[in-house]
């Protein structure tokens, strides 16, 4: 009786390890095995939002650029979706329209354009390009780091580039960059997405502390927090940005719409005080039963009193509104150049029309 108890109760505890399920990461995402521990410390940190599926695929200069300047963000005691806006608002209002995390982690010193200047996002990292990268967010929060008395250990550390040598060395220094099999180093090897969240959670374990020792690369203004929370995240788009050192105007707009609810401009005013308020423009260039779409402000100017906002719309064909069959009913919006005009106080919109040229 009591050997068929044991056997009952060696049964009971195999179960749990056949029952076992994946965790969170693992459900989401194709994660090695060795991996699993980095992947689930690097979703708690909030580095994870960028990608779906296979994580062993190999990961490019963007993405890597990506993820090293969200681990800066991280030492600075900001989570990286709230650094993205204050990103995007710089680049928009610098009209400069390509990935936002590549022009920031351009700025920050992490990621460097080739001979020809071309940031090369799109080109797949190797080992010893991860290494210098490492380095540099490194750097940004820790200083210049501690001596490097140690020689490289790899039995090719003569294929290291002499521009990554030195990086190569602070990282294996520092237990964040180890080698691959036969005591090689492999510089020249392909980086993988969950290679590149190992890297970057142990460097956040090892070395990000409660006092970075450079200045904050992430420090906004007042305006500059405001104004980004109307830029917003991915799916808003700045079309047009006035600015003086008291007041500010965004032309946004929202994307994620369907095709036929056409593209919802906003105006935002902001005050001295960075009191706000909001505008949808009123001169329409398409109108109808199912959707309308406004025409586009543009030249948005606030008036030498400060008492209104000026801007111009262009209608390229009459607009009129249409019943339930897709028939003009009403000429709403003859074609031409509209002046529109916000009073601030009454926040009425009133407008004036000239012919196209």
């Amino acid at each position: 009786m009591k050997k068929l108890l044991m056997l009952f109760l060696s049964a009971l505890f195999l179960i749990p390890a056949a029952w076992a399920v994946d965790t969170p990461v693992q459900e989401r995402y194709t994660i090695s095995p060795w991996a699993v521990d980095a992947i689930e410390k690097a979703d708690s940190l909030d580095l994870l939002s960028q990608y779906d599926g296979n994580l062993r695929y190999s990961i490019n200069r963007e993405q890597f650029a990506r993820n090293a300047s969200s681990l800066v963000a991280l030492a600075y005691d900001r989570k990286p979706n709230t650094v993205y806006p204050i990103a995007k608002l710089r680049a928009e209002k610098a009209e400069d329209y390509g990935d936002v995390w590549l022009r920031l982690s351009n700025d920050l010193g992490i990621l460097l354009g080739r001979e020809d200047g071309d940031l090369d996002g799109k080109s797949y990292i190797t080992r010893q390009e991860a290494a210098v990268m490492l380095a540099r967010a490194y750097r940004l929060y820790a200083g210049e780091g501690p001596e490097l008395t140690e020689p490289l250990p790899y039995t090719d550390a003569d294929q290291i580039a002499s521009w990554a040598e030195k990086d190569v060395q602070l990282m294996t220094q520092l237990g964040i960059l180890n080698g691959v099999e036969n005591g090689k180093f492999a510089p020249l090897d392909r980086y993988s997405i969950e290679q590149c969240y190992a890297t970057l959670v142990r460097l956040y374990e090892k070395t990000v502390t409660d006092t970075p020792q450079g200045p904050d690369p992430f420090t906004s203004t007042p305006r500059e927090d405001a104004e980004a929370k109307h830029v917003g995240f991915y799916e808003i788009t700045l079309h047009s940005y006035y600015g003086t050192e008291d007041t500010s105007i965004l032309v946004t707009s929202r994307g994620g719409l369907p095709p036929n609810a056409g593209i919802p401009y906003y105006i935002t005013y902001l005050d001295k005080d960075l009191k706000e308020q909001s505008f949808r423009p009123v001169v329409m260039k398409v109108d109808g039963a199912y959707y309308a779409q406004a025409a586009k402000p543009e030249n948005v100017r606030l008036s030498p009193d400060g008492k209104q906002i000026l801007y111009n719309a262009t209608v390229l064909e009459d607009v009129y509104y249409t019943d339930g069959n897709g028939k003009p009913t009403k000429l709403l919006f003859p074609k031409g150049v509209y002046t529109v005009t916000i009073d601030l106080a009454t926040e009425e919109q009133t407008y004036t029309r000239e012919d196209l040229p």
